[in-house]
């Protein structure tokens, strides 16, 4: 019976894409919901610590649960469950509906799966059958600018995907096996750690390889963002708890970097988030933020082993708040459309917003003080997440603003949306009262000291943004704007400058090889023609994509060996 039911956790959602490829029936598109149940009855049914075998399927498959995916499995399957609902009343009008679902459930095979591997060739298998599928949910309504962030989306998975097979293989060969346990105790060379943060370290954001986040994130339709912040982001930070040497051997260098980049992401994240003009941009860049600031957990877990039982806690603490509030603002930029109930549906996006800002009585709150309680012994690091609260809240209310000004109107009731919406809001707001880890936390935050301690934070970043707010509108133009996918803009940018400025170089050498010069010229004319279009459109190319996954699989090869 175990045996079954952890393998129809991806079976299940991979079977109704199947039927979606095959028929047109309108029943499969409403059997998506339902794909998520064999995951609910796991966790009703199983104890984490049970696994089950399976000899003849790929290398001798592991399945089972642990303390950790137990809870990863519960909030990943209602992601997808209420998602799955939201979506079918939100794309009920969709000519293409069928396929997106096509690609919807296959994401959530492979999410779902990987949370129930305990071996490192089922879990990579679904972590690219997830990478992959989600290419379709980001280019799914086909405008240009879609498509663009799906290639720029599937640039980076191709990165990731080479980096972790090239980890996982060095793993294999030292432990002498695939499964989890085997790989218990194994001394990682320093380069398979860093292999390791940069493969989830993509998939969850971190910079400077964050930049398809927020272009996928707003490109997506509503309910596909929301499990692509909400759930999927989530599989980088698992990856991270399986296979990091975490509780282990020291890692000083590694775990260093690793606080360095989530706090370079936490800021990051704000300073531009505030600069766009798109709710799920916003939403992107909060994002990248907020797990940031979970990268600098795993970051000291790194440098200090004994400190990992605590920071361990904190950090599924966060994770669970928001993927839950995360997910819940995504799908209120959808609901908010809703002609009669858009500003009840506003109300309560200011609620989740002032949760993923640490208000006092929400999820927030517990996650920050268990966020504080794990860095005691690091006041630098408080201060500095004290400082990123401030920066959280300049964030949301950044996110309410576009979100009332970027809401279009429906022309009637969508009750199945609202009411999807409306569970995920209860839920966020009241499991904190209810789970153990939290409960505690969020009975002590009512006390007049941390009270006072989380709400100061949000006061000052409301008083920033009403200043800026007030400022704008005087002059009548934004503070700053600051493009979709920074860092591809610039280096678009960059690569036409750099050519018109070799150009002109090249053109005033006087030089007696003419041939050569009028060859050098010639290049640098056409490179001065490019414009970011013409760029992409060469980056595209699968010739360009193939010889670029060779060099990386090449340099790869020759970490490994030497």
């Amino acid at each position: 019976m175990s045996m079954l039911l952890l393998m129809f956790i991806p079976l299940l959602p991979l079977l109704v894409a199947s039927g979606l490829l095959l028929s047109k029936h309108p029943l499969w598109c409403k059997a998506v919901p339902w794909a998520v149940i064999p995951s609910l009855l796991v966790l009703i049914m199983l104890e984490p610590g049970d696994e089950v075998e399976i000899p003849w399927l790929l290398l001798h498959t592991h399945l089972g649960l642990d303390g950790t995916t137990q809870l990863f499995l519960a909030f990943t399957a209602l992601l997808w469950g209420i998602s799955s609902i939201y979506a079918l009343a939100y794309l009920r009008d969709d000519p293409q509906r069928q396929r997106f679902f096509i690609f919807f459930t296959l994401s959530m095979a492979g999410n779902l799966g990987l949370i129930v591997a305990r071996d490192i060739v089922s879990f990579y298998l679904f972590f690219a059958l997830m990478g992959f599928a989600a290419y379709g949910l980001v280019v799914h309504e086909g405008h240009q600018w879609q498509r663009r962030a799906g290639r720029v989306y599937l640039i980076l998975v191709v990165m990731g995907e080479v980096a972790l097979f090239a980890a996982f293989a060095i793993m294999a060969g030292k432990a002498g096996g695939v499964s989890l346990q085997a790989l218990e105790g194994i001394s990682l060379p320093p380069v398979v750690t860093a292999l390791l943060i940069l493969g989830f370290g993509i998939k969850i954001g971190a910079v400077p390889l964050h930049f398809w986040l927020p272009l996928s994130y707003s490109a997506a339709p509503t309910p596909a963002s929301a499990v692509l912040s909400g759930a999927m982001i989530n599989a980088g930070l698992l990856g991270w708890l399986h296979f990091l040497p975490l509780g282990g051997t020291a890692s000083p260098g590694l775990g260093v970097g690793l606080v360095l980049i989530g706090v370079g992401s936490a800021f990051y994240g704000v300073i531009v988030g505030v600069c766009q003009l798109n709710p799920k941009t916003v939403l992107g860049y909060s994002s990248i933020s907020q797990m940031g600031l979970i990268s600098v957990l795993l970051g000291v877990g790194l440098m200090e082993p004994t400190a990992w039982p605590l920071l361990y806690v904190a950090v599924l603490v966060y994770a669970t708040h928001h993927a839950l509030v995360k997910c819940l603002l995504f799908l209120s930029v959808g609901a908010a459309s809703n002609s009669i109930h858009q500003a009840k549906v506003i109300y309560g996006a200011v609620l989740a917003a002032l949760a993923l800002a640490g208000a006092p009585l929400t999820s927030g709150v517990a996650a920050k003080l268990v966020l504080k309680q794990s860095l005691h012994d690091y006041p630098f690091l408080v201060m500095v997440l004290t400082v990123a609260a401030i920066g959280t809240t300049l964030l949301m209310a950044r996110f309410i603003y576009t979100l009332i000004r970027a809401t279009t109107v429906r022309q009637e009731v969508n009750s199945t949306v609202l009411m999807a919406w409306l569970s995920l809001l209860a839920i966020t707001f009241l499991y904190p009262w209810f789970w153990s880890p939290s409960q505690t936390v969020m009975i002590h935050s009512m006390e007049l000291y941390s009270f006072a301690n989380a709400l100061w934070p949000i006061i000052a970043g409301v008083g920033i943004a009403l200043i800026v707010f007030f400022v704008s509108r005087k002059r009548d133009t934004p503070v700053c704007s600051v493009a979709e996918g920074d860092v591809v803009v610039w280096v678009e940018a960059g690569l036409i400058w750099i050519g018109k400025a070799l150009h002109r170089l090249f053109k005033n050498l006087n030089s007696k090889q003419e041939n050569i010069r009028d060859l050098i010229i010639c290049l640098f004319e056409k490179l001065k023609r490019l414009d970011a279009g013409a760029v992409e459109a060469i980056i595209g190319q699968w010739q360009i994509v193939g010889i670029f996954y060779l060099g990386l699989m090449c340099v790869l090869l020759l970490i490994s060996i030497f």
